[in-house]
Parts: structure tokens; sequence; C-alpha cells
């Protein structure tokens, strides 16, 4: 999406203020957001210096991110959707392939962000989110399996999704889940 936004012209010829075009430039505020908090952690990240390695002014950067704390969830929300996109839409026929796929994205997930979520800062926070947003990360994830049993009851979608999120912080944990779930539905798939 174009966003549009208007940079005064100090100009003193008394030309008309004309809007500047910055294409991109959510994306470009999240990617320099992430870059920072990587290079100086999370306590080290500011809407200024944010505002700075845009190009903009500090009041653009909060049109669209009203706090550093949303700003933050943006960037991680801005992984987290392509990956169910993905793993709902290229779905592999068998159960326990598709937990397999499923486990293996969260851990992948959660690994990218494990810079982020080990500052002690950070911690706290993440840990009062997650547990505010479980169900909906568990009906997100229950999506990406529904479909592959026969019979299915709409709980054993969500129960297998609740598993996988919490083995995903436990992959050495993962490979076994994932032998019991296909023990466990080996004559229930579709």
């Amino acid at each position: 999406m174009n966003v549009f936004i208007i940079i005064v012209n100090k100009s003193t010829r008394g030309e008309r203020n004309m809007p500047k075009v910055i294409h991109g430039l959510r994306e470009r505020i999240l990617e320099e957001a992430r870059r920072l908090a990587e290079e100086q952690g999370y306590a080290g990240m500011n809407i200024r210096e944010v505002a700075r390695r845009c190009g903009i002014g500090v009041g653009t950067v909060y049109n669209y991110y009203p706090s550093k704390e949303y700003l933050t969830a943006e960037f991680i929300l801005a992984e987290w959707q392509p990956l169910i996109a993905s793993l709902k839409e290229d779905r592999e026929k068998d159960l326990a392939e598709q937990c397999r796929r499923v486990l293996e994205g969260l851990t992948g997930f959660r690994r990218s962000f494990d810079w982020l979520f080990s500052q002690p800062e950070v911690l706290v926070g993440a840990a009062e989110s997650f547990h505010r947003y479980r169900p909906l990360l568990v009906t997100q994830v229950a999506e990406c399996i529904e479909g592959l049993f026969r019979e299915e009851e709409p709980f054993v979608s969500r129960a297998i999704a609740s598993l996988l999120l919490e083995y995903s912080d436990r992959p050495e944990d993962g490979d076994r889940l994932l032998r019991l779930i296909g023990r466990l539905f080996a004559d229930s798939s579709t």
C-alpha cells in the first residue's frame, strides 16, 4: 500500500507546500524498529531513532504506531501472519506431517525472536501478552490442522494446537509429541 504523508517544504520563495510520496513507509518503520531493537536491545530502541533512520519526523511514526510496545508487537505480528497463512495454504494431507510442519514453523518463529524475548524488560510483558492472547493463538494454529480428521470435534484441533504451541518452546520434546499424535490419530486421518 502506498503511504502518503505531507512533509513541509521549507522554501524561502513562498512556494506552496507539496506532499511527498513515501512508498512502503509502514513497512520501513517496522524494519528499522526491528533492526534497532536487534542492535541495541529493546531498552535501547526508541521512536526518535526509528524516525531518524527512516528520514521522517517522530510524529509520523506515532501516526502509525502509538507506542514503542505497539510498534514491537507489530513487527512480531508482521512475521506471525505470513507464517500462519502459509501453514493454512500449503497443507499436508497427513495429520502427523502437517503437525510436524506446524511445530517446525512455530519453533522457527520463536527462535527468530529469542534475541527479544530473552531480554528481562521484555520477558514479563511477553509472558502476560502470551497468556492474554493464547486463546487467539490456539485458534489460529488450530485452523492450520482443521479438516485432517474424520468426524472431527472442534476441541480436537484446539487441543492439538495448544500442545503444538506449548512444545514449540521445547523442541527437544517435539518429536515425542509428534509420535504421540501420529499414534493417537493413525486411523483417524482423512
